[in-house]
């Protein structure tokens, strides 16, 4: 693997640079380049300048290298000449397996490890691929414009599912191992991957050749999960899809915000519950932007919740205590940092009244940002 060294910062007179150093292949051969860019605060490169190490060798030809590299990528800039590459980003989330591959506006949307033997454990770790075709000027822009592409359908699909899409983790983790049916009776620090050769995808797959089409059995507006049933994209969710990328662009940007903070709710709420409500309450105020109906969260919420009338209260608790509250002032009202009383037989008054609280704060958050989902999908999309 070849190893590269690099900084970055602001000189004196305002100008941006970045300066990489590393090897650089020159008629078969590694020469050791150091490569700097500088730029002006507007973004508008300046200068490119090229050094090579001591031991480089004939300097002409290193040069000549360079220049040509360079000059070819300033020539497939200028012409604007893309070409189609096939780029696999994976993300992994806690829950029953996919039941299958979705084909959405732009991406599919699979099970990396389709021939999963537990597909209906509810405390598995999943990994979900999001393939994409993209084009770009070369393979390096390629996975920059997947990189930003696949984090924002990984953030719409965290909340279309419900389910918090997150990516690998590159640490070393405490687990314990089992060795032929039998529990270790010590644990092992691991280091955290997904690898499987028949995951290494190298180009789009057919419909239906890697595993079965997804049934899109799911519910937007569910709020329990069924043991032993798989999860499923809800049905709307590619009307949907459509309906955001057809949308006016501030509906759609508001959409987007919202999405991301759903996702951050969904992942860091499995730790900390006061976070995850946080969150949700900003993702609805974010999505309540595109709606000028609607003079922020409270008034949003009282036109897209339906399933109570008399909800000022809980609007009231979900803005100033689970919202404000922890963003401005540390409070977490989940109880993350209460007394637990372990070994106590009888259940705690405060504990049964706060969690019905924090169930139906999490439901009507879901029921508003569904109906107003549904609500912005324009109508000639029904029939796609």
């Amino acid at each position: 693997m070849t190893h590269h060294t690099g900084t970055a910062g602001t000189s004196e007179d305002g100008t941006y640079f970045t300066q990489v150093t590393g090897a650089f292949l020159v008629d078969q051969s590694n020469v050791e380049l150091t490569w700097t860019l500088r730029k002006t605060p507007d973004g508008t490169l300046t200068t490119l300048s090229i050094a090579a190490s001591d031991a480089a060798g004939d300097s002409r030809a290193w040069q000549t290298a360079a220049y040509e590299f360079a000059t070819s990528v300033l020539a497939a800039t200028l012409a604007d000449k893309r070409v189609k590459f096939f780029r696999r980003s994976l993300f992994f989330y806690l829950g029953p397996q996919l039941d299958g591959e979705y084909w959405l506006p732009g991406f599919r949307f699979a099970p990396a490890f389709p021939e999963d033997d537990q597909p209906h454990l509810i405390n598995a770790e999943r990994v979900v691929s999001i393939d994409q075709e993209i084009l770009a000027i070369d393979d390096m822009q390629a996975y920059a414009l997947a990189e930003e592409s696949s984090r924002r359908h990984a953030a719409r699909l965290s909340l279309l599912l419900n389910v918090g899409l997150y990516r690998a983790e590159h640490s070393m983790r405490w687990v314990l191992p089992t060795t032929q049916g039998v529990p270790a009776t010590e644990s092992i620090r691991y280091h955290l991957a997904f690898s499987r050769p028949e995951a290494a995808l190298t180009a789009m797959p057919e419909k239906g050749a890697r595993c079965p089409l997804g049934a899109y059995t799911g519910s937007l507006a569910a709020r329990y999960r069924v043991a032993g049933e798989l999860q499923s994209l809800p049905r709307e969710a590619r009307k949907i899809l459509r309906g955001v990328d057809r949308a006016a662009p501030g509906v759609a940007d508001a959409f987007d915000r919202g999405a991301r903070l759903y996702q951050v709710a969904s992942v860091c709420g499995q730790q900390f519950p006061s976070v995850g409500l946080a969150y949700r309450v900003a993702a609805v105020e974010a999505m309540s932007a595109a709606d000028p109906s609607c003079k922020g969260f409270s008034e949003f919420m009282r036109k897209y919740v339906t399933s109570l009338k008399d909800i000022d209260s809980l609007l009231d608790y979900l803005y100033g205590q689970a919202r404000s509250g922890h963003f401005h002032a540390g409070s977490f009202p989940g109880g993350e940092f209460s007394r637990v009383n372990y070994f106590d037989p009888l259940m705690d008054m405060e504990k049964v009244e706060r969690d019905s609280i924090h169930r139906t704060c999490y439901e009507l958050t879901r029921e508003a940002i569904v109906n107003w989902m549904q609500s912005v999908v324009p109508p000639e999309v029904d029939s796609a």
